[in-house]
């Protein structure tokens, strides 16, 4: 099993960091979102399954 401190390391290392959260992140996040959705529904409607649970994933 791995050490609980992989993550301090990194950050020690300078090789991950803290940042703060972005609401403009957060909104592109969303909106991408709904765009997956609306298209998994017009790939249901033709029958496209395959797709549309990929997209349908991809929403969530």
């Amino acid at each position: 099993m791995k050490k609980a401190g992989f993550l301090s390391k990194l950050r020690k290392e300078k090789k991950i960091q803290f940042v703060e959260p972005s609401t403009d992140l957060k909104t592109a996040y969303f909106e991408r979102s709904a765009e997956s959705l609306q298209s998994a529904k017009v790939l249901f409607k033709i029958k496209n399954l395959k797709d549309a649970v990929a997209l349908t994933y991809y929403s969530m």
